[in-house]
């Protein structure tokens, strides 16, 4: 396996299950994570400068999930089942 980046002395991927990695990455700084990230045609960089990446059409959480804490105001408002 190809090591790039400041790795931490006694660290390893193997106990994740990691042991078919190719190159990994360990904490590159920002311009370098840019400059891999536009080497393998992974983003963009904006007109501002910003890195851009398109994630697909899954991203993030769904509109529709939605978790409700159970306080002072919400107590006597909801049907909490147990």
């Amino acid at each position: 396996m190809t090591q790039i980046g400041h790795k931490p002395e006694g660290a390893n991927l193997d106990y994740l299950g990691l042991n078919h990695v190719a190159t990994a990455y360990w904490n590159l700084h920002p311009a370098e994570l840019v400059e891999e990230t536009i080497g393998l045609g992974q983003g963009v960089l904006t007109d501002t400068g910003a890195l851009a990446i398109d994630t697909g059409e899954f991203t993030g959480r769904s509109p529709k999930d939605k978790f409700i804490v159970a306080d002072d105001t919400t107590e006597d408002t909801f049907w909490w089942v147990v």
